[in-house]
């Protein structure tokens, strides 16, 4: 629904008994002048055909007990994407200009962000959209998991895991980052197709996670425990991505869309002819300087050559951390009841020093340049002009620094009192 109607709806006097006037004309495309042109303001909508988000989940797990009390464990779970949700705006046009469908110099399909131009064929769509909530059944994921663990009589207690994942999905950023359909839409990485999303490797996916845990149990005094155990893991660092674009805000001229993740182009450094000039391939640079940032990311990140990146194809340097929990039983005055203190500590060696324990990462999406069409000579196109032979860019980052995460830096305790009866 426009968002035009959801603001005149508490205003009408009937409101409940007949449709407003305002709605009437959003659903037949005449809210914004004639029939044959969309309504300016945006609109939201699910698909007729909506269904909410459903997985197929499949889970096996093995036990085994082993040599000397050893216990040996194995576990699968497998997830099949069902029903998942997709955004996608269904005021996009292809450009075609002459009968003739236009295309990005990379081979992706291009739409309509342009205003007059000779023998175009679409209307002036505006930059508002109207966003459509819909269903993909795009998506996959497994972790197998294996753990070995001991308890000796002594009072120790030793467990050690480890974890592989692969995870793939269509939207599962944008569910996470996003908090409107509109953010949802525009914070989602692009396919191939500028107004659809990318299926691939997960946001959420941790290939590879390594667990040890440590304990020792004693009674002291009486019949009461006091346990101690340390827990340790180390994990590869979240995935993330580079993307590029367009150098003008609302809906974009050179990708027709109104979002702003786009796959990143990578031009063809290896196959470059002449580095003394600004042409690699097909992409010029805006400056040196530009130029030089580019040139450096590719070779610091390992960027593929003379392709478009994968979807979060990057991985942060890996994380570690140290738990510790301490617990002690106390007696109380009926017999048979306990009370338990417990304490759980999260990122220890940030209590002992507040230099440890911090976790620093890349954004999760990094914009390494602004793009723009440009001729065959690397001039910039005007928008007047359907043309677009190269890539034009620009204000590529100096520095591409990491942030540090907050929430994963920083020590917290919980304290709990546990009656046990």
């Amino acid at each position: 629904m426009g968002s035009a109607g959801l603001d005149n709806l508490t205003t009408q006097a009937n409101f409940g008994y007949q449709m407003p006037t305002l709605i009437q004309q959003l659903q037949q495309g005449t809210l914004g002048g004639t029939v044959n042109i969309p309504p300016l303001g945006e609109v939201i909508a699910l698909s007729p055909g909506f269904k909410m988000p459903s997985t197929y989940k499949l889970f096996l797990s093995g036990e085994w007990h082993v040599l000397d009390g050893w216990r040996l464990t194995a576990d699968l779970v497998t997830t099949k994407v069902n029903e998942d949700l997709t955004y996608y705006d269904t005021r996009v046009q292809p450009l075609v200009v002459n009968g003739v469908q236009q295309f990005l110099p990379d081979g992706r399909i291009r739409y309509d962000g342009l205003g007059t131009v000779a023998g175009k064929s679409s209307v002036n769509l505006g930059s508002n959209r109207d966003i459509i909530v819909g269903n993909t059944k795009k998506g996959s994921s497994y972790t197998v998991a294996f753990s070995a663990s001991k308890s000796w009589e002594w009072g120790g207690d030793l467990a050690v895991g480890y974890s592989h994942q692969k995870m793939e999905d269509s939207a599962g950023a944008g569910m996470f980052f996003g908090t409107t359909a509109g953010s949802l839409y525009s914070g989602v990485i692009a396919s191939e197709d500028p107004n659809r999303d990318k299926l691939g490797r997960s946001v959420y996916e941790i290939g590879n996670r390594f667990k040890v845990e440590f304990g020792y149990r004693k009674k002291f005094f009486g019949d009461n425990e006091t346990r101690i155990s340390i827990f340790a893991e180390r994990q590869d660092g979240r995935p993330f991505s580079f993307t590029m674009q367009d150098s003008a805000s609302g809906r974009s001229p050179v990708f027709g869309v109104n979002r702003t993740a786009q796959l990143l182009y990578v031009p063809d450094f290896r196959g470059d002819t002449n580095p003394a000039d600004l042409n690699v391939g097909l992409v010029t640079f805006a400056t040196q300087t530009d130029y030089d940032n580019f040139k450096r990311a590719f070779t610091n990140f390992d960027l593929p050559n003379g392709q478009l990146m994968e979807k979060y194809s990057k991985t942060n340097a890996p994380v570690g951390r140290i738990d510790m929990q301490l617990s002690q039983e106390l007696p109380t005055l009926i017999e048979g009841h306990k009370l338990k203190v417990q304490f759980d500590i999260r990122n220890v060696l940030n209590l002992l020093n507040n230099n440890w324990g911090q976790v620093a990462e890349y954004s999760d999406t990094i914009t390494l340049a602004r793009v723009s069409c440009a001729d065959a000579n690397g001039i910039a196109i005007p928008v007047t002009s359907a043309a677009c032979p190269r890539y034009r860019y620009s204000n590529v980052p100096t520095v591409i620094s990491k942030t540090r995460n907050t929430a994963a830096s920083l020590w917290f305790m919980q304290i709990g009192l546990r009656y046990q009866f």
